[in-house]
């Protein structure tokens, strides 16, 4: 019988009861950046205190600190728990650790509040849980000690605390030590700054800064509207889209990833460090991707990211990001663990939340939008078919439209595709008929010669040939049928899905003064 090992495993929190009090961008960030942030001292004190690189079983103890990821320093990437081996035990050192890094955490809020009132708030809003088990090498360290954890955060206890204070360090984390070495330029972005990241505003306005913290977002948007209407900018004016005025808040979540850590722990434990390894490689380049593309990630623990991004960049969208990111995972993750697993279904993947609000909507409430179409649809509409995209798109007018996306589906391939530049007034038409036709849709949806009939009854005049509107009308007519396969003959979703799908492209491609 092989020989057992001590594991000392630690989470942090509350981290969703503190993203909750965020109200801008930027203490969005911080809400999640202090935890992600606390990790980091703790390993650093622990490799201090004697802990090998070879001892941490999650996360991967150090980042790459090469150039290339410099754009990401501001990211939060180190997750909310930490699980090492040692032959005696590490409780007393993970302990010590903590208490430490509490105090410097306090340290750094000086500015907001003095010094002994921050550690002592903070040693008791901060939820800290560690635990330790010796486990012999049949039990998988990953899977057991996350199983202790999750006991120990569904026991917390309410502490009666003034939880005002951590939401005034939120609303001045712009005058801590954190934030200050961190942006040493403009901050963190607010949502107008990222939502028209690609117009580049600055080469229409003398190069002067229009947006700041203290100015509000429908203060920046008239400034913005002033500019695109001064003479010269005609081409800033045309190229400002609807879209220009939403932002996109995405979170992202691996499928079946404890599937892989079982397979790859069963196969030859001492690849866990490896796969730890990578799924640290695979946050930083996730984060590195966003940022390059005009986004900014909040953190990217892992297969566990949450960012804000532009709904559109240039002739791209939201959707192209989330294809990026999902090469990175497939080159990180999927060529170098996968080759064991036959099963299709149990294959790792990323599905995602995507909420697309109004500049001015509540950020609170997108977030929690983001998280219930990740948790609640992309993760749970078919159990055994996640790898997906529920995403959600609230306009000003209050009115919504969404869907829930399998990206590994033809319809989504298609949809893909066809995001990019259509004619507004055959997709409105378009739209209109589905509801229109919808009883004899019923009748012929399934059989794809008679939906080719009526698309060619209804679409045959000389301004529906013109333009590439044909080709157009034949990749609905195409949605159409592949929306009634995948739900399974259900002609009510079957065009829920087509009409969410088409209003979508006519939202990306509308221009603010077309």
């Amino acid at each position: 019988m092989s020989n057992p090992t001590k594991y000392t495993a630690l989470t942090i929190g509350p981290i969703v009861d503190s993203l909750k009090m965020a109200h801008k961008t930027r203490e969005l960030w911080a809400a999640s950046f202090i935890f992600s942030w606390f990790i980091e001292k703790v390993i650093e004190k622990l490799m201090s205190d004697g802990v090998k690189e070879k001892d941490f079983i999650i996360p991967y103890p150090e980042r790459n600190s090469d150039k290339k990821y410099d754009g990401i320093k501001k990211a939060g990437v180190f997750p909310d728990r930490l699980i090492i081996k040692s032959q005696n035990g590490a409780f007393d050192k993970v302990q010590n650790a903590v208490n430490a890094t509490i105090k410097e955490l306090g340290g750094k809020f000086k500015n907001i509040h003095c010094e002994s009132d921050s550690i002592e708030y903070l040693e008791k809003y901060l939820r800290t849980y560690i635990v330790e088990a010796e486990l012999r090498d049949s039990k998988n360290p990953i899977i057991k000690m996350n199983k202790y954890l999750a006991n120990c955060e569904l026991q917390s206890n309410y502490i009666p605390i003034d939880d005002m204070l951590f939401l005034r360090i939120l609303e001045n984390i712009n005058n801590s030590d954190i934030y200050k070495k961190i942006f040493t330029g403009f901050g963190f972005p607010s949502i107008p700054e990222i939502s028209t990241k690609d117009l580049e505003l600055y080469k229409y306005n003398g190069r002067k800064k229009i947006f700041s913290d203290d100015k509000d977002d429908s203060d920046c948007w008239d400034e913005i509207i002033n500019i695109a209407n001064a003479n010269g900018n005609e081409e800033l004016k045309k190229r400002l889209k609807t879209a220009h005025k939403y932002i996109a808040i995405v979170q992202a979540d691996g499928d079946n990833v404890g599937e892989l850590i079982k397979e790859i722990y069963s196969e030859d434990k001492n690849k866990i460090l490896e796969f730890s390894r990578a799924l640290s490689e695979f946050s930083l380049q996730a984060a590195t991707a966003i940022n390059k593309w005009g986004g900014e990630p909040v953190y990217a623990g892992g297969d566990d990211l949450l960012f804000f991004a532009p709904v559109v960049n240039g002739t791209e969208n939201i959707f192209t990001l989330i294809d990026k990111l999902d090469v990175i995972f497939k080159d990180m993750i999927l060529k170098k663990f996968c080759k064991q697993i036959a099963d299709l279904n149990k294959k790792p993947s990323m599905s995602y939340g995507v909420s697309i609000t109004y500049y001015k909507y509540p950020m609170r409430e997108a977030l929690e939008s983001a998280a219930d179409l990740l948790f609640n649809q992309a993760k749970k509409t078919n159990k055994k078919k996640k790898n997906a995209i529920a995403f959600k798109l609230m306009k000003h007018s209050g009115r919504n439209f969404g869907a829930v996306l399998h990206k590994d589906s033809e319809f989504y391939v298609l949809l893909y595709k066809m995001l990019g530049a259509a004619d507004k007034n055959l997709i409105s038409s378009l739209i209109y008929n589905l509801g229109v036709q919808k009883k004899i849709l019923v009748e012929i949806a399934g059989n794809k010669t008679r939906l080719d009939y009526f698309f060619e009854n209804y679409y045959n005049e000389k301004v529906h040939k013109e333009g590439g509107k044909s080709d157009f009308i034949k990749k609905v007519n195409e949605l159409l049928f592949l929306a009634f396969k995948e739900q399974e003959n259900d002609i009510d979703k079957a065009i829920n899905q087509v009409y969410s799908g088409l209003r979508l492209i006519k939202f990306i491609n509308r221009e603010l003064y077309g």
